[in-house]
C-alpha cells in the first residue's frame, strides 16, 4: 500500500516533470479519473508510467486545454515581435556594457601577463644554456663553460621568479653577471 505523501509526490512529478500530456488540466475531476483508471488497470499502484498510461487511455474524458487558434498564435507572435522591437530601440545600459568590457580587458591582461612571464622564463634559460666560453685554439672550453653556467644558475636560483617582476630582475642579474664572466 502506498502512502498518501508518495501518491501526491508522484502526481506532482507527473504534472511538473513533463510526463503528462501538455494540454492536460490538473484539477480534482482529472485526478479522480486518473486514480480510478489506475485502480482498474494496475490494482491501485500509482507510478509515473501508470499515470501516463491512464492519461493516454482516458483521452478526451479528461479536461484539456483547447488548442490555440491561428489568431491566438498570430497575436502572441505579434506581441513578441513588438516587445523585441521596443527592446532593440531602448537605450542600452552602459553599466552592463562597461562590466563586459572590463571583464574582457582583465582577461586579455591576464593572458598577456602569462605570455610575458613564460617569455621571461624562456629567456633566462636561453641565457644560461647558450653561455659558451671559447678557448684560444678555437674550440669550446668545457670546464670554464660549465663553471660559468653553474654561476649563472646560482644567480637564477637566488631570485624569486614566481612573478613577472622577479623574473625580470633575475634576467637582468644573469645578463649583468654574464657580461662580466
Amino acid at each position: 500500500m502506498q502512502s498518501n505523501e508518495e501518491v501526491l509526490r508522484l502526481f506532482n512529478d507527473f504534472e511538473h516533470g513533463g510526463f503528462a500530456s501538455p494540454d492536460l488540466i490538473f484539477n480534482e475531476k482529472n485526478a479522480g479519473l486518473l486514480a480510478e483508471e489506475i485502480t482498474k488497470m494496475n490494482s491501485g499502484f500509482v507510478s509515473i508510467s501508470n499515470l501516463m498510461a491512464a492519461d493516454k487511455a482516458l483521452g478526451s474524458k479528461l479536461d484539456r486545454r483547447p488548442e490555440p487558434t491561428a489568431e491566438d498564435i498570430a497575436t502572441k507572435l505579434e506581441k513578441k515581435m513588438r516587445k523585441d522591437y521596443l527592446d532593440s530601440i531602448a537605450p542600452q545600459s552602459t553599466l552592463g556594457q562597461e562590466k563586459t568590457n572590463q571583464q574582457k580587458a582583465d582577461e586579455n591582461k591576464k593572458i598577456a601577463n602569462e605570455k610575458e612571464y613564460k617569455t621571461l622564463i624562456s629567456q633566462i634559460e636561453h641565457e644560461i644554456s647558450h653561455y659558451i666560453v671559447g678557448h684560444a685554439s678555437g674550440v669550446t672550453d668545457y670546464a670554464r663553460t660549465e663553471s660559468g653556467r653553474k654561476t649563472l644558475r646560482g644567480i637564477r636560483d637566488s631570485h624569486d621568479r614566481s612573478t613577472i617582476v622577479g623574473a625580470k630582475q633575475a634576467l637582468a642579474a644573469i645578463r649583468a653577471v654574464k657580461s662580466k664572466l
